[in-house]
């Protein structure tokens, strides 16, 4: 038989299929030729680091067709402050002949930058910790700043693994061959505040505490031993004790006094005069430990440096005459204040501050300066006070500008003599023996109800009274 044609069904079937087809191209055709927006590249989601800044090139946008198509710039409406972590909305609108095209773009300003560890001094040693031994190991992060306290160490064969993680998850470390040395050092405690404090019976004590530091471990805890009873008068104990890891301790101690009510205001004001000298700065640290301010009287003595530490440290500065030399100062009222002014421009040069608190070389009540000028104590006090300056005698002295020699001798003439309202005390940190007792005269009146103060402009002079 032969070969049999297209069935009718057939040929209908295959009329239809061309006819879909030949529309597919007709329509691709059109898409392809036709104009419009076209976008080229674009991501609805990105994640730009911390100030730093979105790629634009990542965002394409042209008007044409398949053949030809030209890109446009965009007009941004919004905007990312990429200072600020945080999610932000930006708009992309393209306009091409009063037709519009918009993308909307969200942005995460996150940091997504790790940590720089900078390692310095290194030698080679390492604690059991893996901390190491001598050298000075940091962390810098570009948003949190320094997170050296977030460092950690590994042990891991012969080497250390040194890795730093900031707040947002990001990680750095670093790897350094070390040998390994048994940890034989004690932490280091910082007791915060002074050593020694005064309350008065009945008032809240607030213990400021002490912080720890180790050689080889990155945090050593501080455990507080002893108790305050503010209700009940008496000299109280506060011991602040660490441990390594290694079994390494340490302690220091607090003294806390709790004064009675009914002292009332018994002060003392302790002063220095005729220094800085090569003991101030001891001096200095004896106040510093019992958290006593006091007053220095200076000369054209010791260093700018010293003053400067005086003042730095609360103390405050009064003036005591350049020279110090009485056939100088006391020659005449213009000599005098013209030493005057020149001390007071050391110490303003010093430390920024001028000074009006003064001294006279020997108080206002002295008679040497009879041999060189009749009558100039009486105009001196007066001269000072129009020119704005506030002198300070004493009532309490120490002796040790003669007749006492020993600490011993110090301490009892001060104690002995202090008074119930208010006692300026006369010492010079220019004489080793006398700075030896200061601490003691500290202890003594705070065990007795006296707080220590810094003279004031408005303070009590103690005036002596002018002898010439």
């Amino acid at each position: 038989m032969g070969k049999r044609g297209l069935t009718k069904k057939k040929k209908i079937i295959l009329a239809i299929v061309g006819v879909i087809l030949l529309g597919g191209l007709v329509t691709l055709a059109l898409f392809l030729c036709l104009p419009g927006f076209k976008v080229k590249q674009f991501a609805s989601d990105i994640e730009i680091n911390y100030k730093g800044s979105i790629n634009t090139d990542d965002i394409r946008v042209c008007f044409g067709n398949f053949f030809a198509c030209d890109d446009l710039a965009a007009r941004v409406e919004g905007s990312v402050d990429s200072s600020q972590l945080g999610d932000y909305s930006v708009k992309y609108v393209y306009e091409h002949d009063g037709s519009s095209y918009t993308l909307d773009q969200k942005v995460a300003v996150k940091d997504l930058e790790a940590p720089k560890i900078t390692i310095e001094g290194l030698d080679g040693q390492a604690c059991p910790t893996g901390r190491l031994k001598n050298a000075k190991v940091s962390a810098i992060d570009n948003y949190d700043g320094d997170i050296t306290d977030k460092i950690e160490y590994k042990i891991d064969g012969g080497n250390v693994i040194i890795s730093a993680t900031d707040a947002a998850g990001n990680t750095a470390s670093e790897t350094v061959p070390v040998e390994k040395i048994e940890d034989k050092e004690a932490p280091v405690i910082t007791i915060e505040g002074a050593a020694t404090v005064t309350v008065k019976q009945g008032e809240e004590y607030k213990d400021l505490g002490a912080t720890a530091t180790d050689n080889c471990d990155t945090k050593v805890d501080v455990v507080t031993e002893g108790e305050v009873k503010t209700d009940t008068v008496g000299t109280y104990k506060l011991t602040y004790k660490a441990r390594d890891a290694a079994g390494n301790e340490a302690s220091a101690e607090r003294v806390v006094v709790v004064r009675s009510k009914a002292s009332g205001d018994r002060i003392v004001y302790l002063t220095f005069d005729d220094g800085p000298s090569d003991y101030t700065a001891e001096l200095l640290d004896i106040l510093k430990k019992y958290g006593v301010k006091a007053t220095f009287f200076v000369t054209g003595a010791g260093s700018d440096e010293m003053i400067k530490r005086e003042y730095d440290e609360g103390h405050q500065i009064g003036l005591h005459t350049f020279t110090h030399t009485y056939s100088v100062v006391y020659k005449s009222d213009e000599a005098f204040m013209g030493d005057l002014r020149w001390i007071q421009n050391r110490v303003k040069d010093a430390t920024g501050y001028e000074s009006h608190l003064m001294r006279f070389p020997g108080g206002s009540s002295n008679t040497v300066s009879r041999n060189y000028s009749r009558g100039i104590m009486s105009r001196l006090v007066k001269t000072v006070a129009n020119e704005g300056f506030h002198y300070f005698d004493w009532n309490v002295s120490s002796g040790d500008a003669g007749g006492a020699t020993t600490s011993d001798a110090v301490y009892n003439n001060v104690v002995n003599s202090l008074k119930e309202g208010y006692s300026i005390v006369l010492q010079h940190d220019t004489k080793k023996f006398s700075i030896d007792a200061v601490e003691r005269i500290i202890q003594y009146g705070m065990a007795n109800g006296y707080t220590f103060e810094r003279l004031e402009e408005s303070s009590p002079g103690a005036h002596h009274g002018t002898n010439n």
